[in-house]
């Protein structure tokens, strides 16, 4: 079998290229940087020539790409992506309708939702994690005096695009919105974001920008992602202060506008080498999902698990469909409960090392790399 990849420097397509190589699977690997996913005349030339250069069986993605899903059609070669990104732009879903994708989405929720608006080539996939690269990491004392801590978090502190989107709204309107933000910000275990979004408001939005001269690309998906990475952001920095003042608190991330109180920023870590150093090292992991997610578990978590690492998440659909609660994963219910749980396993060391195997244990028996990837190999010969 041979493979054609694109790589637009996913930080899973050298996990990918390791597995396909050990299933004895021939692959070219074609790394091209986009300036624009949906017209480059240059890339679509010269990845027309790669197809056509040999006989290959798919084309495969980390991700989906428009201008990959033109060309296999036109070119009547199947293309799987895998995404780790959710939700799709609704900018792409007119290359969705192409009979030769393969698209695999982590998230089962927006999976259905797909589906259910009539695409017929999106398939649930969640993620898998190289448990075998990440078993070689080892640590030193110079990375324990680095990153050794009680709580830290990975990941970025959202800034979001939403007070942009609403300012040109009336007071009243913008104080709805903002109420759907607060509203949620305050809730686990049920997102109604969506369902708040009307094809009214919508329009209201779209229209207030233009009686000021503004032109705005706004869909229900864009304003959705907006709300969701500003409730996000909001209970990333409150979650990270409350966790700064009462535990040695490690944040890795980039462009943080303001650094939480009480927080030891580090700037962002490197994915191969650092990262799971510090999901070894650090006492308590967490990963408060980014509210688009609607049920899949991130791939953050994954590594966090993978590495052996205690994962303390907010609640996810999949996540605890997979997981056992208080055995595998720690789950929170709120940003106090979150505090009260870091503290009890910082507390009970013996405990919160069974839990971290646990964990460990139970995401290479569900979640390895290579058993995904069995998986989407059995899902394209159905």
């Amino acid at each position: 079998m041979k493979i054609l990849l694109y790589d637009m420097g996913a930080y899973t397509q050298n996990d990918l290229i390791y597995f396909l190589k050990k299933k004895g699977i021939t692959c070219r690997n074609v790394y091209y940087n986009f300036a624009d996913m949906f017209h480059d005349d240059f890339f679509v030339k010269r990845f027309t020539q790669y197809i056509k250069a040999d006989d290959y069986d798919f084309v495969m993605s980390i991700n989906f790409f428009p201008l990959v899903a033109e060309i296999c059609y036109k070119n009547n070669i199947r293309y799987l992506s895998w995404s780790y990104d959710s939700p799709m732009s609704y900018k792409k879903y007119d290359y969705f309708h192409y009979e030769t994708n393969h698209i695999f989405l982590f998230d089962r929720l927006e999976y259905e939702s797909l589906r259910h608006q009539g695409f017929q080539t999106v398939y649930h996939l969640p993620l898998g994690v190289n448990t075998t690269r990440l078993d070689k990491i080892t640590t030193t004392a110079a990375d324990i005096a680095e990153f050794g801590c009680e709580v830290s978090m990975v990941g970025q502190i959202y800034q979001s695009q939403l007070n942009d989107i609403i300012e040109p709204l009336t007071p009243y309107d913008r104080g709805f919105i903002d109420s759907i933000v607060r509203s949620q910000l305050l809730l686990y275990g049920c997102y109604f974001v969506d369902d708040m979004i009307t094809t009214e408001m919508i329009e209201k939005i779209i229209s207030a920008h233009e009686k000021v001269g503004n032109e705005i690309d706004l869909g229900k998906p864009e304003l959705s992602l907006a709300i969701a990475t500003k409730i996000s952001g909001l209970e990333r920095e409150s979650l990270m202060e409350l966790m700064g003042a009462h535990f040695k608190t490690l944040l890795f991330s980039r462009n943080v506008a303001q650094i939480p109180q009480g927080v030891n920023y580090r700037g962002s870590a490197r994915y191969f080498d650092e990262m799971p150093k510090i999901f070894k090292l650090s006492k308590i992991n967490l990963n408060p999902t980014l509210k688009s997610i609607r049920s899949g578990i991130p791939l953050r978590a994954l590594d966090i698990l993978g590495s052996g690492g205690l994962l303390l998440s907010n609640y996810q659909h999949e996540l605890v469909e997979n997981f056992i609660p208080g055995e595998e994963v720690v789950i929170y219910e709120s940003l106090e409960d979150a505090v009260d749980k870091a503290d009890y396993y910082i507390r009970n060391e013996e405990e919160r090392k069974r839990v971290a195997v646990n964990g460990y244990k139970k995401v290479c028996e569900l979640f390895s790399f290579e058993g995904q990837m069995g998986r989407m190999w059995e899902m394209v010969r159905k």
